[in-house]
């Protein structure tokens, strides 16, 4: 009776440690640092940078249903910056919204805030491909915060589209932030060394490449204000989905590819 009752214990125990650190690794922050911290990080942040300088710079992150190798983006936002700090300068952005073709894990649900029955309803990865990698073409280098697994999933899902992910330069303002010293390096906190917050709780990519990119620029020695751009854009492929039904239906995924597949913008 005794060992069953301490079995039972054990796996309690494991359950919540397995539940706790699977949340902490999708939330990516904690809570914005207080305003005194502002200072003493201050020339830390005008530090000598570690990354190299970006003509043509791309700033990207993704949202997934999970952290797994059979996992897929739920969503992709990219900014690129043509000529930077020159008189020619421009801003592109892309944000976009896909099926992955399986369901969120319940806490990449909670944290992109994306239900099932909407993803269902959006376009595949494969359908614009070809438009994401016209948007790299032009860049001479790509940062992430966490580039590992922001690289990871894109170059996954790229390959499976049968293509291949450009030979690029890749920055992670995550790792530059470590190599400061800073006491937390997740996106939020850098972001408030700066008077930078989210907007929002639930994560939205467009909104952390905005984020990221502020942090970069600063790190880079530019000034970041001058790089207002709207963190809150609109997915420009999103379908909108009908009304959701009581029960869901089971997915249909092999009539999905099928019908991908013959769609114009699928071919071009």
């Amino acid at each position: 009776m005794h060992v069953l009752l301490l079995l039972f214990l054990i796996t309690i125990f494991l359950i919540w440690w397995v539940t706790v650190n699977v949340q902490r690794f999708f939330r990516k922050e904690k809570k914005p640092e207080q305003k005194s911290n502002l200072n003493r990080t201050s020339m830390k942040i005008n530090a000598t940078c570690n990354m190299k300088k970006l003509e043509n710079p791309v700033f990207l992150d993704v949202e997934t249903t999970g952290l797994h190798s059979d996992d897929g983006i739920v969503s992709l936002a990219m900014i690129r910056i043509d000529k930077l700090n020159t008189s020619q300068q421009r801003v592109y952005h892309l944000n976009l919204i896909f099926d992955p073709l399986k369901k969120s894990h319940p806490i990449a649900e909670k944290v992109h805030g994306i239900d099932d029955w909407t993803i269902r309803h959006q376009p595949l990865f494969g359908q614009h491909v070809n438009e994401i990698l016209d948007f790299l073409r032009p860049a001479d280098g790509i940062v992430c915060h966490n580039a590992k697994f922001d690289i990871s999933f894109l170059k996954r899902e790229i390959e499976k589209s049968g293509n291949q992910m450009p030979e690029i330069q890749i920055q992670c303002t995550m790792e530059e932030a470590r190599s400061r010293g800073f006491h937390s390096a997740s996106l939020s906190s850098c972001a408030s060394r700066l008077g930078q917050y989210r907007y929002q709780e639930k994560h939205n990519a467009m909104e952390d490449a905005v984020l990221c990119m502020k942090i970069w620029l600063n790190f880079q020695g530019i000034n970041h204000e001058n790089y207002n751009i709207l963190s809150g854009k609109t997915f420009e492929n999103y379908i909108s989905p009908p009304d959701r039904p009581e029960i869901l239906p089971r997915r249909n995924n092999k009539k999905k590819k099928l019908t991908s597949c013959q769609l114009p913008h699928a071919e071009e």
